[in-house]
Order: structure tokens, then C-alpha cells, then sequence
């Protein structure tokens, strides 16, 4: 996950070979909504919490005994249908281990109706109908978040999806592939969501990313072109996720004892977050320099020159690249 508190950055305008639906992003006013109940009642998992959505809800909306109780109800039956695997070693879990047919079915459904329907095999009838009740309860404020952002992304995602659909992107992507010498598993989802003000962020969860955007900041297309890096950085955590089981083990084992509190601060994020300085530097090369500095990670920037050498080599992530990865750490 990369998160950026603002963005005011002059590129040029994509403008390349396209390859078409290779990446492209969509905007449900459902799944926004059911992103919102989530980040609201805090059922988010941890990692991809984001205060700011319960501050500008309550805010808004206030909040009531009745409506606290009603999150903790969403909240219980979402927890009780989520799995939310822990890191291998040192790399994304596997896409395959992320457990939310609940989220699967919001994500990937256009109206209400046919998001329980879904469900109506998964979930026990009384789960079911607090969930369709939550939603019920709910409803009044969420069709003014839905109806306020419904068309406020029309524009901006066809100029992004233009960005994303250039064939240096699937180009980029495979060489990840390659790099980490995974199979790459096709994505269920690719959603923009409203965000409060300030917040601008991606994240992977499972077998969908998502970038959100504040609903209130009308993004130019120099702006544009840059947000389509952060969908890139989110679908290099797909694939670093989708990895071979067995080489996660033995390049984890070969790193050896976690150097952060946070195991993957060591080589998940830094490697991910140099991977999208790389694409940056190939790609946008007139921003480059520019783009350097909102890198908020210094790690990353000490992966970078290792993983450009890998890269222009056309080599596979192995112990000799961890072993030096681990040195960066020490010093």
C-alpha cells in the first residue's frame, strides 16, 4: 500500500500503443458505499484502515447509540466470513488465501440485490438478513455519498484508463511477472473509491485493487498519468503475492530474522515501491527526479539501483539479490 497526502506533479499526457483492458478501472457506486460501511465500522482490515472515513462520517452524518449499534452488527458479520492471511516469510500472501466472499460479492456486483444474491449459498439466512437490514438502515446517507460520486469520476477514469491501457504498462507488469518468476493470476476487481479530503491511496487486497481519490479534487491529466503508477505499484503486490510458495520460503529463509516490527517493511514495500520508482524512471523520464522525492521510503531507494540491475538482466529474484537486499537493511 502506498499513501499520499497530496499530489501536485506536471507529466505528460499518456500518449502510447495501447493494449486494451489489460488494467482498467472501474467506479461502482455500490462497492464505494459498502468501502465506506467498512472503513466506518472499523471492519477494514487493520493494515488498510484509514480514520479519515469515520471522521468525515461522523462529521456529516453524526453518530447515534442506534447507528454504533448497527456498525458493530456489520461489523460482526463481516468479521465472521473474512480470513486475512499473514505474510509468507517475507512476501504478499498468496491472492488465493484472502477469504472475503462478502467483498468478493460488493466488489463485483451492481446493485444490492445482486450482491446477496451471491451470498445466499455462503452466508447462514439470519447473517444474510442483518447484513441487507445494515444496508437498509444505512441507506439514506449512503445514496448521498453514492449520488455526490457517481459522475465526479466519469471524466477522470477515461483519461486514466487511457494511461493504463498503454502497452508499456503490460509490458512493465510482465517483466515483474518475470522478475519474480510468478504466474500471474487475472484480478476479480480494479475500483476507484471516494475518499475524505486528503486521503489518496492504493490498495491490494486478495485479488482486487483499488486506488481512492478524494471526491472533492478534480484531477488534471498531468495528475492522471501519475495515479496510473500507483495502480501499477498495487498489481506488482498481486504478483509478488501469486509467487511460488516454495520461493517464498527459501529466499525468506535466506533473509533470515525480520529487521522491522512489521515484516513486510523489510522487503515487501521497499521492493514494490522501487519497482514503481523504475517504472517512473523507464517510462516518465522527464519526472523522474521529481517523482524521487515523494517516495516516503528510504529503503525503497536503496533497493532501487539492485532491482534495476536485476531487471535490465532479465535475472529472477534469487539469494544473492536477498542477501544483498539484507545488507541495505544493516547499514
Amino acid at each position: 500500500m502506498i499513501i499520499l497526502r497530496f499530489l501536485i506533479i506536471s507529466l505528460f499526457i499518456c500518449n502510447f500503443s495501447q493494449a486494451d483492458d489489460f488494467l482498467k478501472l472501474h467506479y461502482s457506486p455500490l462497492a464505494d458505499c459498502f468501502q465506506w460501511l467498512d472503513q466506518t465500522s472499523k471492519t477494514t482490515p487493520r493494515f488498510f484502515q484509514m480514520p479519515e472515513y469515520r471522521t468525515a462520517w461522523i462529521s456529516r452524518f453524526g453518530e447515534s447509540e442506534e447507528d454504533i449499534q448497527y456498525f458493530e452488527n456489520y461489523q460482526q458479520v463481516r468479521k465472521k466470513y473474512q480470513e486475512i492471511p499473514s505474510m509468507e516469510g517475507f512476501f504478499a500472501p498468496d491472492p488465493e488465501r484472502v477469504i472475503d466472499p462478502i467483498a468478493d460479492a460488493f466488489y463485483s456486483s451492481d446493485s444490492l440485490e445482486n450482491a446477496l444474491d451471491k451470498l445466499t449459498t455462503t452466508l447462514i439466512p439470519l447473517d444474510l438478513s442483518q447484513l441487507k437490514e445494515c444496508f437498509s438502515y444505512f441507506e439514506p446517507r449512503l445514496e448521498v455519498i453514492s449520488t455526490e460520486n457517481s459522475k465526479t469520476f466519469d471524466e477522470m477514469l477515461k483519461i486514466l484508463n487511457s494511461c493504463l491501457s498503454a502497452l508499456y504498462i503490460e509490458e512493465h507488469l510482465k517483466t515483474m511477472c518475470a522478475f519474480y518468476n510468478a504466474t500471474c493470476k487475472p484480478l476479480k476487481s480494479a475500483l476507484v473509491f471516494s475518499a475524505p479530503e486528503g486521503v489518496l491511496g492504493g490498495n491490494c487486497y486478495g485479488h482486487h485493487i483499488s486506488l481512492k481519490l478524494p471526491a472533492d479534487h478534480t484531477f488534471n491529466e498531468e495528475e492522471i498519468a501519475i495515479l496510473s503508477t500507483i495502480l501499477v505499484h498495487e498489481a506488482t503486490h498481486h504478483i509478488s503475492g501469486s509467487t511460488n510458495k516454495e520461493q517464498k520460503r527459501l529466499l525468506s529463509d535466506s533473509y533470515g530474522k525480520a529487521m522491522s516490527e512489521i515484516p513486510m517493511m523489510d522487503l515487501e514495500e521497499p521492493l514494490v515501491i522501487a519497482s514503481q520508482m523504475y517504472f517512473i524512471k523507464k517510462y516518465y523520464p522527464q519526472i523522474y527526479e521529481v517523482a524521487a522525492s515523494w517516495f516516503f521510503f528510504p529503503l525503497a531507494e536503496a533497493y532501487f539501483p539492485l532491482l534495476e540491475g536485476y531487471l535490465e538482466a532479465n535475472r529472477v529474484i534469487d539469494q544473492e539479490f536477498i542477501q544483498q537486499a539484507k545488507r541495505f537493511q544493516k547499514s
